[in-house]
């Protein structure tokens, strides 16, 4: 029996074989065809140029179609104590559309068991730009991991925010800040302001924040304070809680993270600027300076060794003569000196007379002058 084999001598019906040639050709035709969807894209992008004036025109038309479209264009999320703004993912749209000649998409990556991963990328035919971007979104709540269904909600947010991305990434931000400044000139709508600030009130009612609440997210006292920048932060708020980009509880975490920090480096009432410098050990205006050279005097006088203690003087039976100054007799302690008998001196006796009887001084008399010349003679 003789085994029928094909010229490069293998067997014909080898099924290995025959998968390898088809995965060669598979691979062959998969990047010819990429490769001629390329070259397409380049020639209709060569065709047909961009032009930036037509761009910003578009553009911005799209963006303030009306005052719900204008509202849709900015998000907002509150970090560390301060409100970020700036382009939503259908600011992103609409950019891309009117730019032309950009490919974009996203695609998920995985879902772990904390975060899922997702990847947006953008290619310019025209400048042959590509960029690729990867965004994660946590899945984890204060339950613990997410459902089922709310894994796939923020892997939905992670491919918005990962395709906004990318295209913020490949069109000159430039552009598009203009076309982001017309947006928040008509996010705001027509009418007084007291109109305006109710319809904000309205919108974030209908996400679930309340009045109270939403004075917080702005940091005012009343709806009376808030301002235009306010109503602009309000709407933001609205469009990244729509598209995923915020929840309300993280909204919560934030202003309770913002509220204990500001309870923190808030200044005590009748306390002044170098009360709290002084709590804190910092320097005021070099007292710090004053105080150590204050310290390192007291340090060298408490170091130097003590004076030896003078003598005594020697004991005598008269008092000391008027005309020189009294002896003193100084003892150390604790490294100090301190003077018993300082600038006493005797007063000089009269002469002495006779005395009569009468004159006599008694035996308590006699005893106190004795004491007292004994105090003396020491």
């Amino acid at each position: 029996m003789t085994e029928k084999k094909n010229g490069n001598g293998g067997d014909k019906d080898d099924p290995i074989e025959a998968e390898v040639v088809d995965e060669v050709i598979d691979s062959t035709a998969l990047a010819a065809i990429t490769k001629s969807d390329i070259e397409a894209q380049v020639d209709i992008a060569r065709k047909y140029p961009r032009s930036i004036k037509r761009f910003l025109s578009s553009a911005i038309e799209m963006a303030t179609l009306d005052e719900t479209t204008a509202k849709s264009m900015i998000y907002a999320v509150p970090r560390a104590g301060k409100k970020i703004t700036g382009p939503s993912a259908r600011l992103a749209e609409v950019v891309s559309i009117a730019w032309t000649n950009l490919r974009v998409a996203a695609r998920p990556v995985v879902v772990e068991q904390r975060v899922v991963r997702a990847q947006g990328v953008c290619y310019d035919s025209e400048s042959n730009v590509g960029v690729s971007v990867e965004v994660s979104r946590s899945i984890m709540g204060t339950a613990g991991r997410f459902s089922s269904d709310m894994i796939n909600v923020t892997m939905m947010a992670a491919l918005s925010i990962a395709r906004r991305n990318a295209i913020l990434a490949v069109v000159p931000r430039s552009y598009v800040n203009q076309v982001e400044a017309r947006a928040r000139e008509a996010m705001t709508g027509k009418g007084t302001m007291e109109e305006k600030r109710k319809a904000a009130g309205v919108a974030l009612k209908e996400q679930g924040i309340d009045s109270k609440l939403a004075l917080r997210l702005v940091d005012k006292p009343g709806w009376s304070d808030v301002d235009v920048d306010d109503l602009v932060f309000m709407h933001g708020i609205v469009t990244s809680l729509k598209e995923g980009e915020l929840t309300l509880s993280s909204i919560m975490r934030e202003l309770e993270a913002r509220d204990a920090t500001e309870a923190a480096t808030v200044r005590p009432s009748g306390l002044s600027v170098d009360d709290l410098k002084r709590a804190s050990g910092a320097s005021v205006n070099g007292e710090d300076d004053a105080k150590s050279a204050r310290a390192s005097s007291s340090t060298k006088s408490a170091s130097a060794p003590a004076p030896a203690p003078a003598a005594a003087p020697t004991s005598t039976s008269k008092p000391a003569p008027a005309s020189e100054p009294a002896k003193t007799s100084t003892k150390a302690q604790g490294g100090e000196q301190r003077t018993l008998v300082d600038d006493m001196q005797p007063t000089p006796l009269p002469p002495e007379e006779p005395l009569s009887d009468a004159d006599t001084p008694s035996d308590d008399v006699s005893s106190e002058q004795s004491e007292a010349d004994d105090l003396f003679k020491s």
